[in-house]
């Protein structure tokens, strides 16, 4: 039974180190980076306009988990563009059939809100000059 605690105890460290993103390791390793870097770094997300200037390439990197699809040049600025798919939650709720009604209801989702749908891509360009990102452009590209 003594054993019990400690070995309770270090599956539960293991548990929570493992729920830290290498997004949230690197931010909190670097306390010199601005609130709004942290907050990239650590969400993964990126946000249009210039909250991400500043950022390096290995930070860009570590926030978007890898490499962009595209590397380019545009307008004599180095670009990064990444594509991800855009999940939505569908929260249409189902029809009320009116009594007597042929309306099949098991075509439907019992619970609304819980349907994954894929709407489009989401394209997230990223400039860089010397090495250092300059701002963000995200846009949604419709299927």
């Amino acid at each position: 039974m003594k054993l019990a605690l400690p070995l309770t105890l270090a599956l539960m460290g293991i548990l929570l180190a493992s729920c830290t993103t290498p997004g949230k390791s690197y931010a909190g390793k670097h306390p010199e980076l601005s609130a709004a870097h942290r907050q990239i770094l650590a969400s993964g997300k990126m946000p249009a306009g210039d909250a991400v200037a500043g950022l390096t390439h290995d930070e860009v990197r570590i926030a978007m988990n890898g490499a962009p699809a595209t590397f380019d040049k545009i307008n004599g600025e180095e670009a990064w563009i990444y594509l991800r798919k855009n999940t939505v939650v569908s929260d249409i709720e189902p029809p009320h059939p009116s009594p007597g009604s042929t309306l099949d209801h098991e075509s439907f989702s019992p619970m609304p809100g819980t349907d994954l749908e894929t709407d489009g891509m989401v394209k997230t360009t990223i400039f860089f000059q010397g090495g250092r990102a300059t701002r963000a452009e995200v846009s949604l590209e419709k299927r």
